[in-house]
């Protein structure tokens, strides 16, 4: 379970993968998650992962984290934008 610093939805999954991380913590990631091999992961934001494949997304996610900010500031201003309709 890693509710606050992996996500699923739009503003954390913003790269390549249905999984990232946090906005906030994007450029400091929680590198000590890499390499656990985690079948499951339960996030707080989005729907949960399950299968061989999760250990590689969370890989991923934090691999690319501080790679994928410049992703992150072009999808924000639809992000707000959803964000306020109430999607």
């Amino acid at each position: 379970m890693v509710a606050e610093v992996l996500g699923t939805t739009p503003a954390f999954a913003v790269g390549d993968g249905p999984a990232g991380v946090h906005p906030m913590v994007r450029l400091l990631p929680p590198c000590g998650l890499r390499g656990l091999g985690p079948e499951h992961l339960l996030v707080g934001h989005g729907p949960p992962l399950h299968g061989p494949e999760v250990a590689a997304d969370v890989d991923r996610a934090i691999a690319r984290s501080r790679h994928d900010v410049p992703k992150l500031m072009l999808k924000l201003p639809s992000l707000i934008r959803d964000a306020r309709r109430g999607s």
